[in-house]
C-alpha cells in the first residue's frame, strides 16, 4: 500500500496540522480504522467469490496502482480543443484513461479493472456511466447511492439501473445489520475471529425464521438504498419518479408474461384490490391456494 499512500493528494490532506508525513500516515491509518475495512472487505469478497482470499494479494495490487484518471473539459460557449483535468476520486466507467508514467502518455482502463476497483474501499468513490453500466454488473460492495441524471422511461430500466447496488450482502444491507447487532457482535467478538464472522453467525440465527429466503443478506429492516435525481425548478421528475416506482410495482407482477408492457398498461387501470387476481404465488413453502 506504499505507493497508493504516498501520492500528493495525502500529503497535503494529512499534513494540515504541521506533522510530517511519516507520522500523519499512521495516524490516519488508525484513525479510520483501516484494518476493520480491509476485514469487512475480505469477508464480503468471500461470500461473493470462493477464490477472493487466494485473489486477493493480485486483486489489492492491481486496485491500488490505479492513477488518476484525465479528463478533457469543455467549457460551454468557448472554442478550442478544451483543456485536461485530473481526477482523483471520479471516474467514468466507458472509455476512461489513466496516466502512464513510463510513457508519459495515456492508457485506456479496462472496465472489468474500474469496476473491481469500485467494488473495492479504494478509489474511485464515483462512478460515472451510461446505460453501459445499467445491466449485468454489480456496484454494490461498497456503494449504496444511486444518483439517476436523467430517469428512465421504463420501470424494467428502473428495475436494472437500482438493482446494481441493491444485492446480497451490499453496502446498505451490511450497515442495517450492523446497527442492529452491534452490541451481541461486539459482545461476542474474540481476537482472532472476524466480527464480520460473528454478526453473520447472530443476523442468520435472528432471521432463520425468515420464510423467503431474502433475509438476512438481500434485505432486512432499516436497510434502504439512497436514490438521488436532479430536480430543477418546475420540474416534472419527482411526480415522474413515483409514477416509474408504481409501475415496478407493476412490472413485477409481469415477469414472465408475454406483452409485459400492455399486461401492465392493463392492470394499472384496476384498483388496488382489484389486481391481486393476476398475482401468481410461485413460493415452494407457501401451502394451500394463492
Amino acid at each position: 500500500m506504499r505507493p497508493y499512500l504516498n501520492r500528493a493528494l495525502f500529503h497535503a490532506a494529512l499534513t494540515r496540522r504541521g506533522q510530517t508525513f511519516m507520522d500523519a500516515i499512521p495516524e490516519a491509518v488508525v484513525a479510520g480504522n483501516l484494518e476493520s475495512v480491509l476485514d469487512e472487505h475480505l469477508w464480503i469478497a468471500s461470500q461473493l467469490d470462493a477464490d477472493a482470499i487466494t485473489c486477493f494479494p493480485r486483486d489489492l495490487r492491481k486496485v491500488l496502482g490505479l492513477h488518476e484518471g484525465r479528463h478533457r473539459v469543455h467549457e460551454p460557449g468557448a472554442g478550442g480543443e478544451g483543456f485536461h483535468l485530473r481526477c482523483h476520486a471520479a471516474m467514468p466507467f466507458a472509455d476512461a484513461k489513466v496516466e502512464n508514467a513510463a510513457t508519459s502518455g495515456e492508457d485506456r482502463l479496462r472496465t472489468d479493472d474500474l469496476r473491481r476497483s469500485f467494488n473495492s474501499p479504494f478509489w474511485p468513490h464515483v462512478l460515472a456511466t451510461t446505460s453501459l453500466g445499467q445491466e449485468g454488473l454489480d456496484f454494490h460492495v461498497w456503494c449504496r447511492q444511486v444518483l439517476h441524471w436523467d430517469l428512465c422511461p421504463t420501470p424494467l430500466d428502473l428495475e436494472q439501473r437500482e438493482g446494481r447496488i441493491q444485492r446480497f450482502g451490499g453496502l446498505s444491507v451490511r450497515r442495517a445489520l450492523a446497527e442492529r447487532l452491534r452490541t451481541l457482535t461486539l459482545y461476542d467478538a474474540g481476537e482472532n475471529t472476524s466480527p464480520w464472522v460473528i454478526l453473520a453467525a447472530h443476523a442468520e440465527n435472528e432471521f432463520r425464521q425468515d420464510a423467503s429466503g431474502r433475509s438476512p443478506w438481500w434485505t432486512c429492516p432499516g436497510e434502504s438504498i439512497d436514490r438521488l435525481f436532479v430536480v430543477l425548478p418546475q420540474s416534472w421528475q419527482t411526480n415522474r419518479f413515483d409514477q416509474l416506482c408504481h409501475q415496478r410495482w407493476l412490472y413485477r407482477l409481469a415477469l414472465g408474461q408475454p406483452h409485459q408492457q400492455d399486461f401492465i398498461e392493463n392492470v394499472a387501470k384496476l384498483p388496488d384490490d382489484g389486481r391481486q387476481q393476476f398475482a401468481l404465488c410461485l413460493s415452494a413453502w407457501k401451502s394451500g391456494n394463492g
